[in-house]
């Protein structure tokens, strides 16, 4: 409920069926202040099912940043279903780099935010890595190519959780 410059914001939610991420936004609009409830619903753009990045995939951002007002955050959730396949003749940290760092120069071109959820690691023996970083899945070039990195930890049936940030 904290008032903000309104914007628009496209939420790629790729994880997720259409019912599923309605229900959450139910829930989510229940506690949003009244006032602010239909400028929530017409700035936010939800899809569920959107092509890989090059696939089209960043070609429709564009678009879709063409056919709103004020475009300002595209949250990908989650990036590996946004990003392009990994191939086999290049090395994954280059890849991932590489992919990454397209989307990072669209957003920065547009003045807008870019969000990639991504997966961390599961734990091995004894825990997780003293670098919190360590814990993104996927190689180092994810971490490289954002200019900010949080990772949200929790053990498995706790409601406490540790966000860590950094950039």
């Amino acid at each position: 409920n904290m008032r903000v410059a309104a914007a628009d914001v496209l939420y790629l939610s790729l994880e997720d069926k259409q019912r599923r991420v309605k229900d959450r936004a139910m829930r989510m609009m229940e506690v949003i202040h009244p006032d602010l409830r239909e400028s929530v619903k017409r700035r936010l753009t939800v899809a569920t099912d959107w092509p890989r990045q090059d696939e089209g995939g960043l070609k429709m951002v564009e678009l879709w940043c063409r056919q709103v007002k004020d475009p300002r955050l595209v949250i990908i959730d989650v990036y590996n279903r946004f990003s392009p396949r990994q191939q086999s003749s290049n090395s994954a940290y280059q890849q991932d780099s590489e992919h990454l760092g397209a989307l990072k120069r669209f957003a920065d071109n547009r003045s807008m935010a870019a969000l990639g959820v991504h997966h961390t690691r599961k734990p091995g023996p004894g825990g997780g890595s003293a670098d919190f970083l360590n814990e993104i899945s996927g190689t180092l070039g994810i971490s490289g190519a954002a200019d900010g990195i949080m990772v949200l930890t929790r053990n498995r049936q706790e409601s406490q959780a540790c966000l860590m940030v950094t950039g």
